[in-house]
């Protein structure tokens, strides 16, 4: 039986500021230092690392040993007008993977120096987790190189990987192995709390074998583009909004220049980094141009290292 409809605010968090008291400024600078909230391990962390101050991309710098093993995992959950369902909305009814899961990667990570590092991981899924984990794999294992910067406001994380197919709904396809770059780049906007981001990712698939008319929307290729608008309440605690702006091309058409614009999806979500290494944040998604619950779910994501 369907369960009853349950009504869900989209009002994602209820938030408040206290006044700031007055202080001299001589006071001002030794109170600030004492009642600083000190990050994990900072007395020993290189100088150079800690000029990545945004707690997302910390969490991506991940742990400051040589050898640690790195996590991140998404929650993918069902949509909000039927929590009995078991897949995600596709409005575009690409070839994807969309039934609810927990699903990332699971790296083993060595630091080249304190700002880059190379990861040899692989991915993992467990399908349907509000309903039951029916199924659960290990998939697509992977290697990539990351690397961070930072000059005056702006910080920056790049990221090229390379990884090898091994999940049955791709390999159906005669896809084979994928490429991918991966950008961040954060803007702090002086004297506030506010901050200006754009994600950029493209990804490639290659394929042993020619298009046949079973592999319907089977992408060529996808270039995606993510601004970001974040408040940053703390160095802890931020609040963002974002909107994904991303072009595919499909096997279908043999001009591989044509672009194809997916259903623009929008994100309201929370941040919170438990110590320099642990990144959290749950967010609503949804679609502006045809916003329903049917079409809008709760998900969370995560960044964590070890060692």
């Amino acid at each position: 039986m369907k369960s009853k409809i349950l009504k869900i605010s989209f009002s994602l968090i209820g938030l408040s500021l206290s006044a700031a008291l007055v202080l001299p400024q001589a006071n001002a600078q030794t109170t600030t230092q004492e009642n600083r909230i000190k990050l994990p391990s900072e007395a020993s962390t290189p100088k150079n690392e800690n000029i990545i101050t945004d707690p997302k991309l910390r969490a991506e710098v991940g742990s400051s040993s040589k050898y640690s093993m790195k996590f991140s995992f998404k929650y993918y959950g069902p949509p909000m007008g039927d929590l009995s369902n078991e897949k995600q909305p596709n409005p575009d009814g690409i070839v994807s993977q969309n039934q609810t899961a927990i699903s990332g990667t699971i790296s083993a990570r060595y630091k080249i120096n304190s700002l880059a590092a190379i990861n040899l991981g692989t991915g993992v899924r467990a399908y349907t987790p509000l309903h039951g984990i029916k199924e659960y794999d290990v998939n697509n294992p992977f290697i990539s190189y990351d690397m961070f910067t930072r000059f005056n406001n702006f910080q920056m994380r790049n990221s090229v990987g390379a990884s090898y197919v091994t999940m049955d709904i791709y390999k159906k396809l005669g896809e084979y192995a994928g490429l991918d770059y991966d950008n961040t780049l954060i803007y702090n906007v002086p004297n506030s709390n506010v901050a200006l981001e754009l994600a950029t990712s493209i990804d490639y698939y290659l394929f042993d074998r020619e298009y046949i008319k079973a592999d319907k929307k089977a992408l060529r290729y996808q270039v995606g583009f993510y601004p970001y608008l974040k408040y940053n309440f703390s160095d802890k605690l931020n609040l963002n909004t974002s909107v994904g702006i991303v072009y595919w091309n499909t096997r279908q058409t043999q001009d591989q220049t044509l672009w194809q614009q997916k259903l623009m999806n929008q994100q309201v979500a929370l941040g919170y980094a438990f110590s320099k290494t642990i990144y959290f944040s749950p967010y609503i998604n949804f679609y502006p141009e045809n916003p329903s619950l049917d079409s809008s779910t709760i998900n969370f994501t995560t960044t964590f290292s070890l060692l």
